[in-house]
């Protein structure tokens, strides 16, 4: 079927994954369920079809139970050792979310429109401030801005579940964050391969709820760049994303940004962290 009316854009939607691209608004979009099946509706042109092209090579990384016991706090090895059933519960979420994931990837390529001695604007009239904006998109001659979904079924089983099971329920919210996180993790280093093909860089990733950057500010102004284009995510007004799987994250690039920065830096946990890798 036919999604949306304007002229500029070719949206096609089938019952299979496809992508959507706008040469005029630089937009692609994807749904990433079979990804190596996904047939391509699209105006060939610019930063985002060539990670669109890149990205249609990759599977979405498999979620494991080890994977998942980390992201709630637990040392897996010890934990599967003294309650082995919470192996099998892991892997019953595991395959719940994965059957009921229905992701989908919204990416645009947005140029700095300016900079002066505080804010950055993206747009005329989305301006950008904070040390942490300062520290990546200064010297950055545009972004790439994208949001991500695993869909409003992942998001009424956990909650129903959690009446039922709520063992089962902490699992599989545990394990869609796994899954949503391994689509970001994706679309940044597709991004990055192909900005240093075409002979320039990209700095840290970064999303709202960074330091100096407010969680519910930060998704509405990116929220903003994708006004009266397809975004199957909805920002309330208090700045919160629905479905609830779902992240949003700026990827600054330019021909003089600086890659010795890690994400770690960027964390205002950075100075107590334990899990934070040696330089």
């Amino acid at each position: 079927m036919i999604f949306g009316r304007d002229p500029d854009i070719l949206i096609l939607i089938h019952s299979c994954p496809v992508f959507r691209y706008s040469f005029f608004h630089r937009i692609i979009s994807i749904s990433m369920k079979k990804i190596t099946t996904m047939q391509v509706y699209t105006c060939p042109s610019g930063y985002p079809e060539l990670i669109k092209q890149r990205l249609l090579t990759y599977q979405i990384p498999e979620v494991t139970v080890d994977r998942v016991l980390s992201v709630q706090g637990s040392r897996p090895d010890i934990l599967m050792k003294r309650r082995p059933e919470l192996a099998d519960l892991t892997r019953k979420a595991i395959q719940i979310i994965t059957d009921l994931a229905r992701p989908e990837l919204t990416l645009i390529c947005k140029p700095v429109h300016r900079k002066d001695h505080r804010f950055i604007y993206l747009d005329e009239h989305i301006r950008l401030e904070g040390k942490t904006i300062e520290r990546a998109l200064r010297p950055a001659d545009g972004a790439i801005v994208f949001f991500a979904t695993l869909g409003s079924g992942v998001d009424v089983v956990i909650s129903n579940s959690f009446k039922e099971d709520p063992a089962l329920a902490y699992a599989m919210d545990a394990s869609a964050s796994c899954l949503i996180d391994s689509i970001g993790t994706i679309v940044c280093q597709v991004s990055e391969d192909v900005m240093n093909q075409t002979g320039l860089r990209t700095g840290i990733p970064i999303s709202p709820g960074a330091p100096d950057w407010d969680a519910a500010t930060g998704h509405r102004q990116l929220g903003a760049l994708f006004a009266g284009l397809p975004l199957n995510i909805k920002i309330n007004s208090s700045g919160m994303m629905t479905p609830v799987k779902s992240i949003s994250m700026l990827i600054p690039y330019g021909r003089q940004m600086d890659q010795s920065s890690r994400s770690c830096d960027f964390c205002a946990m950075s100075a107590t962290c334990t899990y934070k890798p040696p330089l």
